[in-house]
């Protein structure tokens, strides 16, 4: 299989994220992802998941619901994927669609660099 450079994972990244529909949601753990991905070109809703003030069960109560479609970009380390579980459990549960597989699609695409972190993304662009 032949060697992937950054410059190309950048450009699938972008490219993902222009699929997305306009009314997802897409979930991050904190305010430097946000910037990430408004980097990569995305201008639709976002939300932070890790506040102090706030809990899981809040955050799926704001993104959840019967026809909201979510996607989960937690960070693609142990952490990051025990957070996303807890998550797509709890937002399942409002019955909102989470889209599981763009979450492994850009994983694969953003670790394939060594990149685990969504704020990591800033170092493919910059």
């Amino acid at each position: 299989m032949p060697r992937i450079n950054r410059q190309e994972v950048l450009d699938i990244l972008k490219k993902l994220i222009e699929n997305i529909e306009s009314t997802e949601i897409i979930l991050v753990e904190g305010i430097k992802d946000v910037k990430a991905i408004r980097k990569l070109g995305f201008k639709g809703r976002i939300e932070v998941c890790l506040h102090q003030k706030t809990t899981l069960t809040d955050i799926s109560t704001l993104v959840g619901g019967r026809g909201n479609k979510v996607v989960i970009l937690t960070d693609f380390d142990q952490e990051g994927n025990n957070l996303n579980d807890r998550l797509s459990r709890l937002i399942l549960s409002t019955g909102a669609i989470v889209n599981v597989g763009f979450r492994i699609f850009f994983g694969k695409a953003l670790t394939s660099v060594g990149i685990r972190e969504i704020e990591g993304i800033d170092n493919l662009i910059d």
